[in-house]
């Protein structure tokens, strides 16, 4: 999977880069392709309903102070979650 819009392979998935003092040319995945489309195929493989995709912290409400802890308690855990290229 690529990305259409990737301003550095033009979509392809693939960059063309020079080995030095070789003279020659070979073939790489380009990581800003890769990325993207990675973070969209876990996107997609974590099966949120669509009715969710759109939903967050923001949009939930509750007169139930149980449930506005339990909110604020999932905030601090994605808040202190390190962030991680995988």
């Amino acid at each position: 999977m690529t990305v259409k819009s990737c301003h550095r392979c033009e979509g392809t998935g693939w960059l063309l880069v020079e080995v030095e003092d070789e003279g020659l040319e070979t073939v790489s995945a380009c990581p800003e392709c890769r990325s993207q489309a990675k973070s969209l195929q876990r996107l997609e493989s974590a099966t949120i309903p669509p009715r969710y995709t759109e939903q967050g912290f923001d949009t939930f409400s509750t007169p139930d102070p149980r449930l506005r802890t339990a909110q604020l308690r999932a905030i601090e855990f994605v808040d202190a979650f390190p962030a991680s290229e995988r």
